[in-house]
């Protein structure tokens, strides 16, 4: 529905973008992928729908909320681990494959499809250890993991740089993964990649920018969206 205020994660619910989709499909795959563009410019609709037409794996990490300690990074990283292990249920060898290679993990914990990742600083894993578990079950599925960081941006202080090392590690080591990183500050995101001092400088990336509709494209939108729902428009 064109209409529902929740990220779209269809081709058939993702108004008018195809070129954008088109060029993000394509780009799936390489080690760093970046999607910029205003706010409310569809920037998440574009990369759900994209990863879901392409079919590969991928853990949706959202830090819209942004995140200031290594309890508050690790909270997240498990909400987003167990989505991805509920959701690779259509995979099934590849959920009970996530799930091993992560309970091999020190301080990840597995009950069904739960994941448990300790933030405790005697416990809680390296970022590194994480990446290099989902690597694996790239390698072993014989196709790319997207782990996508939405409104990267958000990622500051001393535990966004730890996040920033981890996956500047990921980019030179594990080759089978795919960073994608969206961003709606677009000054503080480029201010990240282009940055001498940060980890992340110097890593190649394909942009992908989203944009907002024209008079005539929001009119379209309206129209198709009443249609939708049933209300005739004059």
């Amino acid at each position: 529905m064109l209409f529902d205020p929740r990220p779209k994660t269809s081709r058939s619910d993702l108004y008018d973008f195809e070129e954008e989709l088109g060029r993000l499909m394509r780009a799936l795959g390489e080690p760093m992928v970046l999607v910029s563009g205003l706010r409310r410019t569809g920037k998440t609709s574009l990369v759900l729908t994209a990863l879901n037409e392409s079919n590969l794996p991928y853990v949706y990490v959202d830090l819209r909320e942004g995140f200031t300690s290594s309890r508050e990074l690790y909270t997240l990283l498990s909400r987003s681990l167990s989505d991805f292990a509920e959701r690779a249920s259509r995979w099934r060898a590849a959920r009970d494959l996530l799930l091993k290679l992560l309970s091999r993990v020190r301080g990840v914990s597995v009950a069904g499809v739960q994941v448990s990742v300790s933030w405790s600083p005697r416990e809680r894993p390296l970022l590194s250890e994480l990446f290099a578990a989902l690597d694996e079950l790239g390698e072993r599925l014989g196709e790319k993991v997207a782990i996508v960081f939405d409104e990267f941006q958000r990622s500051r202080g001393g535990v966004g740089m730890a996040l920033h090392s981890a996956v500047a590690h990921s980019y030179d080591f594990h080759e089978n993964l795919s960073f994608v990183l969206t961003g709606s500050e677009m000054g503080v995101l480029y201010g990240i990649l282009r940055n001498p001092g940060n980890p992340l400088y110097g890593r190649a990336y394909v942009e992908v920018r989203t944009r907002r509709l024209s008079r005539e494209e929001a009119l379209d939108f309206l129209e198709r969206g009443f249609a939708e729902v049933g209300v005739e428009v004059d």
